[in-house]
């Protein structure tokens, strides 16, 4: 069991963990306009760690590059989830009116 444990945690950061290339967002984001497409990010996990906090400071931080954000939230068992975006995109709005819908 142990040599089986020790496996997966070897798969997971080789392979699951670890890009193939360095990840530059702002950069892939670019690419993505100029090809007319939309450049998705996708935040999924466990309750409790950290994803809207993280997603409206990403947000944020794409907004200070001047690009605008659309947030979609796909929660089927908290429904709280929901109004906690509501609330991010509100306050981050005040900050860039009209950037983040």
């Amino acid at each position: 069991m142990l040599l089986l444990n020790q496996r997966i945690r070897y798969v997971s950061r080789s392979h699951l963990l670890t890009p193939k290339r360095r990840v530059d967002i702002l950069r892939d984001i670019v690419e993505a306009k100029r090809e007319g497409r939309p450049y998705v990010v996708v935040f999924c996990g466990v309750n409790g760690v950290g994803k809207s906090t993280n997603l409206a400071k990403i947000t944020f931080w794409l907004n200070e590059n001047n690009h605008r954000v659309l947030i979609a939230a796909g929660d089927t068992f908290r429904a709280g989830a929901v109004e906690q975006l509501r609330t991010h995109t509100k306050h981050l709005n005040a900050l860039h009116p009209n950037s983040v819908q």
